[in-house]
């Protein structure tokens, strides 16, 4: 049984590749136990990948949860690779993603104290605006547009604040403890 048309997803037509369905021959699809991941990296891919329904970075706090894994060959190496079903928490997203994008467990800025921590430094950062400037610093969370990869899109600005709190605080929590200690974080 597939779980694929019980989870909304419009696809544009944009997103569409038939070369990319066509490089890779379904070796098998099982339904498989429950499990909860996250990530921030790679994307979620129709079965056989021919549409590519959104980027995971532009679901920054989601918790993910299994239901189905499938075996693919890619066809131009002959190399296999091992695909997970996910579906949000709350229902409205899902899709195929590489296993080897997925980290196990609840996502860390899930939590209610990790996004209360977050819009507290958005708050003082910006006003929370994604269009604030103060010389060099932009957006939301006055990161340089360097930092940001000249990328502004309100999605960007989250994955990268995200990447830069975890590498430098390990939480949105200790971020904001340290912003309130000097002012800046």
């Amino acid at each position: 049984m597939t779980m694929l048309s019980a989870v909304p997803v419009l696809a544009q037509a944009s997103s569409y590749s038939a070369s990319r369905s066509n490089s890779v021959k379904l070796i098998w699809r099982k339904s498989m136990g429950k499990h909860t991941y996250y990530t921030f990296s790679g994307a979620r891919y129709s079965h056989h990948l021919g549409y590519r329904w959104n980027y995971m970075k532009r679901n920054p706090n989601t918790t993910w949860t299994t239901d189905m894994h499938e075996k693919v060959q890619v066809k131009s190496t002959g190399k296999y690779r091992i695909y997970y079903h996910v579906v949000s928490g709350n229902g409205k997203h899902g899709g195929w993603i590489w296993r080897g994008y997925l980290k196990s467990g609840h996502n860390p800025y899930s939590t209610a104290s990790e996004n209360a921590a977050k819009k507290y430094i958005a708050l003082k950062e910006s006003g929370n605006s994604y269009t604030a400037v103060n010389g060099l610093y932009y957006g939301k969370y006055q990161l340089t547009k360097s930092y940001l990869g000249g990328d502004l899109s309100a999605a960007n600005q989250e994955y990268v604040a995200n990447m830069y709190v975890a590498s430098r605080y390990g939480t949105w929590v200790k971020a904001k403890t340290f912003w309130q200690g000097h002012g800046y974080f």
